[in-house]
């Protein structure tokens, strides 16, 4: 690395840095958890004491010296060649339940590969474990090369919008608020998140952290190429303390070649980068469903059902027929919007059928669901506790626009921050008392299923992480969600 670093409590170690730095600066860092410089070893100069150990893919030390290189703007770092890496035999910090800060120094031409990952080690993808890596579209499920990007099993992600694969040093920062379940990625100290799903989860017990080691299906082997001054954090940094870390951690020598702006694209209900989930049923064959996000949250059809039985004619291309018994639309891993979390839900139905869900995800306990379906023959939502449904019936065998959206609000509940759609319009709501003041609060264990006992024909289904406007509900009735969206929309 190209500068000696230090946090508040290790200033007595190199007193002639210190008195360079402002105080401002040595109070704005907290120490890391661990940090780990490989300036010829693998120590952790961090609290925790917890020196690394290099390794093979099939568990076997390496010397350093075969791993642990001179770089000739960095110093000393540590060389992966996508089959070695480091093992440290600590979780070090809780990198999901709680707050925290994932920072390293990467220079790779490669995409798919991991950069940190939390886990057990066994080379399966289990439940809870997490992992940091330089994305592949085939492999991470998104048009994302070459970004950035942190995913938890059954947790989601936060996705980066900075390529990092160009060959180049570049720091990278993941930080984690877990009260404001907000999550962030920088790159070079700029902010560069394109989209945060993630929802958090605690790590399991007895997993461990490796760098460059890949234990996830989104990344696709170990790390290729170099690493720095890998750092965590138990606190989510500020903008300014990712900043300030990449000074410190030599950022100021480190030159970079940007490539020429490019002209954004304009933002569209179809491009939009909290649309979480987007199912078109336009498929004439097999039992996958693909997601047209970003997130590539593929449907599998159950039940008996396919693509080659129930495919129809629909209100946009084509749409899929269920029968009302068993067939289902699985969205395998995906838990949707959870919490109190504001959310929009939208869909093309075709009925004669009162009965039946458009769509659920949550918990089975007493309040912990998100249901959208049929509620005493009326469209509605209910958490499995009160319920909220329109007055005007929709199974008249024609297609419907449905919507479905809850504001943002500390403890929302369904009469007073959840929005009902129909062709367009707020629909009007059947009074039914009390009941419908129930709290949305969702859980996180079941996933998202599509169709559950719906008799018809179902078509664009649609989740975005944010509540949309009037105006933005009626643009996807009038089949205009690919106009680009203005600032007040939005």
């Amino acid at each position: 690395m190209c500068r000696r670093v230090n946090f508040p409590i290790l200033f007595v170690l190199v007193p002639v840095l210190c008195l360079a730095l402002s105080t401002a600066c040595r109070a704005e860092l907290p120490r890391p958890v661990g940090f780990w410089r490989f300036e010829g070893n693998t120590a952790d100069s961090g609290s925790g004491g917890n020196n690394g150990v290099l390794k093979d893919s099939t568990g076997g030390s390496r010397t350093a010296p075969t791993a642990l290189v001179t770089d000739p703007q960095r110093g000393k770092c540590l060389k992966l060649d996508g089959d070695g890496y480091l093992d440290i035999p600590s979780g070090v910090a809780e990198l999901g339940d709680s707050d925290f800060t994932i920072a390293v120094w990467i220079k790779t031409a490669n995409n798919g590969a991991s950069i940190l990952s939390k886990s057990n080690g066994n080379g399966e993808w289990e439940e809870k474990e997490k992992e940091l890596y330089v994305a592949d579209s085939d492999i991470s499920e998104g048009d994302n090369d070459g970004t950035v990007e942190y995913v938890g099993h059954s947790c989601e992600w936060v996705r980066g919008s900075v390529r990092v694969d160009d060959g180049q040093w570049h720091h990278i920062a993941l930080t984690w608020d877990a009260d404001e379940e907000d999550g962030c990625v920088y790159v070079d100290g700029a902010l560069g998140t394109e989209v945060v799903g993630f929802s958090g989860g605690a790590d399991n017990d007895g997993d461990t952290v490796r760098v460059g080691f890949s234990e996830s299906v989104h990344s696709s082997g170990n790390f290729v190429g170099r690493i720095d001054d890998v750092a965590i954090f138990g606190a989510a940094l500020t903008a300014e303390q990712v900043v300030e870390l990449r000074k410190l951690t030599g950022g100021d020598k480190i030159k970079v070649t940007k490539p020429a702006p490019q002209k954004d694209k304009p933002i569209t209900l179809d491009t939009d980068p909290h649309l979480a989930g987007w199912w078109k049923f336009d498929e004439v064959s097999g039992k996958t469903a693909a997601d047209s996000s970003k997130h590539g949250r593929k449907g599998t059809l159950k039940g008996g059902s396919s693509f080659d039985k129930g495919s129809v004619a629909g209100r946009i291309g084509k749409a899929l027929k269920l029968d009302g018994a068993d067939n289902i639309i699985e969205i395998a891993g995906y838990k949707g919007i959870t919490g109190t979390r504001p959310r929009t839900v939208t869909a093309w139905l075709k009925t004669t059928s009162s009965r039946g869900e458009v769509i659920s995800w949550g918990a089975e306990d007493f309040g912990k669901m998100w249901r959208y379906c049929f509620i005493r023959g009326r469209l509605g939502v209910t958490p499995n506790g009160g319920y909220y449904y329109i007055n005007d019936a929709i199974h008249d065998d024609q297609w419907h626009h449905v919507a479905v959206v809850v504001v943002e609000a500390e403890l929302p509940n369904l009469h007073d921050d959840v929005r009902l759609y129909k062709d367009g319009r707020l629909a009007e709501i059947h009074d039914i008392g009390l009941l419908d003041l129930w709290p949305i609060e969702t859980g996180a264990e079941l996933d998202v299923t599509i169709g559950r006992r719906f008799k018809g024909l179902i078509d664009d289904v649609r989740i975005y992480d944010r509540p949309l406007s009037e105006d933005e509900v009626k643009a996807i009735f009038l089949l205009k969600s690919n106009r680009p969206l203005t600032k007040s929309s939005r």
